[in-house]
């Protein structure tokens, strides 16, 4: 009788224990769950502070790009593709290689921009022509590189290149003015 008392709590033992490890399993990877999630969180949290958009100025109507870096650090290797329609419609056409300032809206006036045909160097001189901006990609403080479109985020293997041989040049320099809710989650 002994014997069958002790068989029987070694086997309950058994059962607790393993009950046990199993609850223990379930929280380790909600926890980890959660930390991979918040490190995700922290990975994207500067590309997040970064956007574009473009209106029509109220002074005069002309349409605006405009490129908003809310965060407490500058974004590099800035890169920006359009589409451009007017006598003869351009895909993919880039702006690149350059820096937006922390906690600054860059604002380009579209009568500014030109087209430029990067093989031979010479600016196009096309009048008239619709700007829409399709992309934003650009390398964060911490040298991760991010393209941004009007429905996501993502976070890219490789630098972007420009599939054509046409290029954007702004003819002056972009107006800058201070960036609302700068260095928050705001």
């Amino acid at each position: 009788m002994v014997t069958a008392i002790g068989v029987l709590g070694a086997i309950l033992g058994l059962i607790f224990t393993a009950v046990a490890t199993y609850y223990d399993a379930a929280v380790s990877e909600d926890q980890l769950n959660q930390s991979r999630e918040a490190a995700e969180q922290e990975s994207r949290s500067q590309a997040m502070r970064l956007t574009y958009w473009q209106d029509a100025s109220w002074v005069d109507g002309s349409l605006r790009v405009h490129l908003l870096n809310r965060s407490p650090d500058p974004v590099t290797d800035v890169h920006v593709t359009f589409d451009g329609y007017g006598k003869s419609d351009v895909k993919g056409a880039h702006m690149w290689g350059f820096t937006i300032p922390p906690c600054t809206e860059s604002i380009y006036r579209a009568e500014q921009l030109r087209y430029t045909y990067t093989s031979k160097g010479h600016v196009v001189k096309e009048g008239n022509v619709r700007w829409q901006v399709q992309s934003l990609s650009f390398t964060d403080s911490d040298g991760k590189m991010w393209k941004r479109v009007p429905t996501n985020l993502d976070r890219l293997a490789m630098r972007p290149h420009a599939p054509n041989s046409y290029g954007v040049a702004y003819a002056g320099q972009p107006a800058l003015k201070p960036a609302e809710n700068c260095g928050g989650n705001g």
